[in-house]
């Protein structure tokens, strides 16, 4: 994230104080293992990340500082709306603590 870029941004519910030291890649891959994610969800993933970052106001910059957390309300939310089987939020957030 460049300097200009955070200065725009403006810190909100899904901001983490400090990145995480797992990267976002390695973090969905442990999502996807711990929570069978199906592929149906990872593709909604995109299409939610896309609304929250078009339709927030001010804009919403998908950063280190954001990204983990959205990722795990995404499939969340997307794995209650397309599945029939899913995990309560109480596994979703063992999940995410694991860090």
């Amino acid at each position: 994230m460049t300097d200009d870029a955070s200065k725009r941004c403006i810190p909100i519910r899904f901001h983490s104080r400090a990145p995480p030291v797992i990267t976002a890649r390695q973090y969905l891959r442990r999502i996807v293992q711990f929570a069978s994610v199906e592929n149906c969800c990872l593709l909604m993933l995109l299409l939610y990340f896309d609304r929250v970052a078009e339709r927030t106001t001010p804009k919403l910059l998908i950063s280190s500082l954001t990204v983990h957390r959205l990722v795990i309300a995404s499939i969340t939310v997307a794995s209650k709306a397309l599945c029939d089987n899913y995990y309560t939020n109480a596994y979703y957030a063992k999940v995410r603590s694991r860090l």
